[in-house]
């Protein structure tokens, strides 16, 4: 998941000047747009309260799949090529976040959303929801849990699952990437 196993957390920031791209992309969607006015409230315990008439996202990623509940009106999504604030409670399933007062935001239904990767020009990398949760990167992509898929890609290309569980570098790397397709 990582570009480099030799390269530890403190060393990851300084990745671009090194020419390194971040390998790990964790990605759901928009999968209803709720309007939500002044007042009312989204998630458990209702922690977010909207202080304005607006549009909630809602996308099927949880803390079932190792989206830290920590992160409960602390993250942002990318959805469109911005960032949405998440709002409200984490729950088991899903996330809700903020898609602005724009009825326009009625058409992000289906939408790609990035929890962690890139989108247009914005990026979310796994440092930067670390550091939102006081802990290291490593454990962001740990976390994920065996209900998330997992697609592996080389040279741009998916490859197919019996192709990513034993998958042989070219002649002379002298690199085998080996994954148990159970855990992938």
């Amino acid at each position: 998941m990582q570009a480099s196993g030799g390269v530890h957390d403190e060393h990851i920031e300084h990745a671009a000047a090194r020419t390194l791209e971040p390998a790990l992309e964790l990605s759901s969607y928009v999968a209803e747009v709720k309007r939500c006015e002044t007042g009312e409230s989204a998630g458990y315990g209702r922690r977010f309260v909207a202080e304005r008439d607006t549009y909630l996202g809602v996308l099927p990623i949880g803390y079932g799949d190792g989206w830290r509940r920590g992160l409960s009106n602390n993250a942002d999504v990318l959805v469109a090529g911005a960032r949405r604030p998440l709002v409200g409670t984490v729950s088991m399933d899903n996330i809700t976040i903020d898609l602005g007062p724009d009825p326009a935001a009625q058409e992000l239904l289906g939408a790609p959303a990035i929890l962690i990767g890139a989108q247009g020009p914005e990026r979310i990398t796994a440092e930067e929801v670390a550091r939102r949760l006081d802990t290291i990167d490593y454990e962001i992509a740990c976390a994920l849990t065996p209900r998330v898929p997992r697609v592996y890609h080389r040279d741009g290309e998916s490859l197919e699952p019996d192709a990513a569980s034993t998958q042989r570098a070219p002649e002379g790397d002298g690199v085998e990437v080996s994954r148990d397709s159970g855990a992938a």
